[in-house]
């Protein structure tokens, strides 16, 4: 009699292939292959493990040459430890995914161990001393994994993961009929968090997702993919699309953070509708493109996914029962309903068999309703899960039921408590729905204020993003009267250059607002200081502040309820600074003409207390120019020339706590003199003392501090300089610098 309580598989089959796996896999998996060294059989070939290429699914690109650095270290230990030679393996001088493999010799030269084969079997069948000296291995190289030297090498995240792995393990019974042996497994606590354990059942994420869109749900596509991006980042996803949706997903902003393979094959449903392709009699044939890339990614992965482009995640999915062959989601809704539309939705469903989707095709050539019908003779045939009422929410659910008093209880189901969005007790996963149907619309508004209860700006302004199929920023029409008047420079300037950089960004004027949002409630605060905090402050779920110092004014907001947080700065006339700037090459130390340099005027009472009487600076200063009232001395090309031409600017405190001197001084490789009062910290990416910019307290600080910096420091400042404008100022970059920071931080 066998007695489960859990089993884990450690199946290792792509672990030293081209495809990806999880780094916290490739560590596990890593020492067991160290550890099974030279068991029975068994050797681990350290020099052909460090010439394979590693590939880390779920990890960004600089993090992942992180984690191959530190594997590969671990390995030249093991191979030190092991004294291991190269070895020539006669005709295997090629071995391809054989890292992990028997001694070879003349009697067993035929029987390599393949590593798609490996898992959780070997160590099973280790007999005791076998098994002894593996559990002593084990022992000795996890200790190869926490050396300080090593695991310093990681990001913060992928160093506490290891340290879990290796230190804060937990056993779980695991018992077995094999031999009458019983046997522990360890599962790490990294691995616990996606994955769940309910009545004896392991409940996983999927391994992959896919999906189809064309040109017509392209918007929508983008939006399942950012939802994505939010509850499974990294995740690996398969999409078949037309030429027009892959060049739209791989243009969004912000970036989608996801491992996707897109494949064009589309194209010939592109700018159809469903009404275009029924008459044509090739909707079921478009349909069926679900299988075809269901197909595409159970080649390359254990088990998928499928996800309808209209569907929106708004928690994880962490409840795959991967024992099964099928996981299905029922429409929940009346049986007459069903009766002509299927039980079960086709928009979303999981599999790791690919036998299911060659049925699912054969099937549907019958089915009474197209692919979703033809669902139902899958269940009949294979082992599946029913997916709960909290996954694939559709407003049908509601729609086509027999009464009100059935509509009201689900409706009630919909609930934020636990500081959640829930369908009943569980964490409502994702809603299928299309947000521009006007009988869905009530509903969908249901959703939204629910979300808003929450005050989920990451969902809210997504799906918005949805509804305007681009990112729509507000900004106040103009002449105003009094202070909110504007001359439209500076940020709102800067919002139209986004627009033209970038094809799903778009402006509105209004006239009900005094403010520059982000649509909907995501206010986008350009005013010099808090002169301009108004009710509308209140109505919005998060402030990104551009000129203030978040010790001052942010903490005021914070204290008053406001989710603020800092954000970028610009120049004065960002298009003219930017014409400029790609106009005129950059200056090298030996070309600049002067040494340093302040330009600027006092307009107010404010500024004068900053930039009034300060007779010491323009005696250290190669050019001083200090004006007051609204008359400049230079227009505003010859400023930014000027700012050009100096090694260093002076940076004096203005209306607000920011200048615009700051940005515009380093457009130019001009390394500034930040002076007290200047707020340099309150940004996105604060640019880094002594790296970007130099701090003085007065004249004789300065001159101290230019005295030390040498020729190769300055110009090592200047090119900082230069690139921190073009990612956190320039047009082309800023946009995505804070649509970014806004939807994944």
């Amino acid at each position: 009699m066998c007695k489960l309580f859990i089993f884990m598989s450690y199946s290792c089959n792509f672990i030293f292939n081209n495809n990806d796996i999880d780094f916290s896999k490739q560590v596990k998996n890593l020492l067991h292959f160290l550890s099974l060294n030279e068991v029975k059989n068994y050797y681990f070939d350290g020099n052909l493990y460090s010439k394979k290429p590693i590939h880390f699914k779920n990890t960004p690109h600089d993090d992942s040459n992180k984690c191959k650095e530190y594997m590969l270290k671990i390995v030249e230990d093991f191979i030190k430890i092991n004294n291991q030679s190269k070895k020539i393996y006669k005709n295997y001088e090629r071995i391809n995914s054989f890292e992990m493999l028997p001694e070879l010799n003349e009697d067993n030269k035929e029987n390599l161990f393949f590593i798609k084969e490996w898992n959780e079997v070997i160590i099973n069948n280790l007999d005791d001393e076998e098994r002894k000296k593996y559990d002593e291995n084990i022992e000795n190289y996890k200790k190869l994994f926490l050396q300080d030297d090593y695991i310093n090498i990681l990001s913060i995240e992928d160093k506490k993961m290891v340290e879990k792995l290796f230190e804060k393990e937990i056993i779980v019974e695991t018992i077995i009929e094999n031999k009458n042996r019983i046997v522990e497994t360890k599962i790490d606590k990294i691995t616990e968090e996606r994955k769940v354990i309910e009545e004896n059942v392991l409940y996983e994420a999927p391994d992959s997702f896919c999906f189809i869109a064309t040109q017509n749900a392209s918007f929508e596509a983008v939006g399942m993919l950012l939802s994505l991006s939010l509850y499974h980042p990294y995740a690996l996803v398969y999409g078949l699309v037309d030429s027009k949706t892959k060049e739209e997903i791989e243009n969004t902003t912000p970036k989608i953070k996801l491992n996707l393979k897109l494949f064009t094959r589309l194209d010939k449903y592109s700018n159809k509708d469903r009404q275009e392709m029924e008459k044509e009699n090739i909707w079921t044939e478009f349909q069926m493109q679900k299988a075809e890339v269901i197909k595409f990614a159970l080649v390359n992965s254990n088990d998928t996914l499928f996800l309808d482009s209209d569907i929106i995640f708004f928690n994880p999915i962490n409840c795959i029962n991967k024992t099964k062959e099928l996981a299905l989601s029922p429409h929940y809704m009346k049986k007459s309903e069903s009766d002509i539309w299927g039980f079960f939705n086709g928009g979303l469903l999981w599999t790791k068999n690919m036998n299911v989707v060659y049925d699912w095709i054969e099937f549907t050539k019958k089915s009474r309703f197209y692919d979703q019908a033809s669902l139902e003779d899958l269940a009949n045939k294979y082992d599946y899960q029913e997916l709960g009422r909290e996954i694939n929410f559709t407003p049908w659910r509601i729609i086509h039921l027999e009464n009100d008093e059935e509509r009201k209880q689900v409706i009630e189901s919909i609930n934020t408590n636990n500081k959640n969005i829930n369908y009943n007790d569980k964490p409502l996963v994702c809603i299928h729905t299309h947000f521009h149907s006007a009988q869905f619309q009530e509903i969908n508004n249901f959703i939204i204020n629910k979300l808003g209860e929450l005050r989920r700006y990451k969902d809210i302004m997504l799906i918005w993003r949805i509804i305007n199929k681009k990112w729509v920023i507000k900004i106040p029409s103009q002449p105003r009267e009094n202070i909110w008047n504007h001359a439209n420079d500076s940020f709102r300037e800067l919002a139209y250059l986004y627009k033209e950089n970038n094809k799903d960004v778009d402006i509105q004027v209004v006239d009900n607002t005094n403010h520059c949002w982000l649509y909907p409630n995501i206010l986008f605060y350009d005013r010099p200081n808090h002169e301009w905090f108004n009710e509308e402050l209140g109505t919005t779920f998060k402030m990104l502040m551009g000129n203030g110092s978040m010790e001052l004014e942010g903490k005021f907001l914070k204290d008053n309820g406001v989710n603020v947080s800092p954000w970028i700065f610009w120049p004065r006339n960002p298009r003219l600074l930017e014409s400029i700037h790609s106009s005129y090459s950059y200056l090298t130390f030996n070309e600049r003409t002067i040494e340093s340099i302040f330009i600027g005027n006092f307009e107010n009472n404010v500024q004068a207390q900053y930039r009034q009487n300060n007779e010491e600076w323009k005696e250290v200063l190669t050019e001083y120019h200090c004006t007051a009232g609204k008359q400049h001395k230079f227009n505003k090309e010859q400023y930014l020339l000027k700012l050009r031409s100096a090694k260093y600017g002076l940076c004096l405190r203005g209306f607000g706590s920011k200048c615009h001197r700051e940005v515009e001084l380093m457009a130019f490789g001009t390394v500034p003199i930040i002076t007290p009062h200047v707020e340099i910290n309150s940004y996105i990416n604060p640019p880094q003392e002594n790296i970007h910019y130099i701090r003085a307290n007065n004249p004789e600080e300065y001159e101290n501090k230019i005295e030390n910096i040498s020729e190769e420091k300055w110009n090592e400042m200047s090119k900082a300089c230069v690139e921190w404008y073009e990612k956190n100022v320039h047009s082309k970059n800023s946009w995505k610098t804070t649509i970014d920071y806004l939807f994944y931080y």
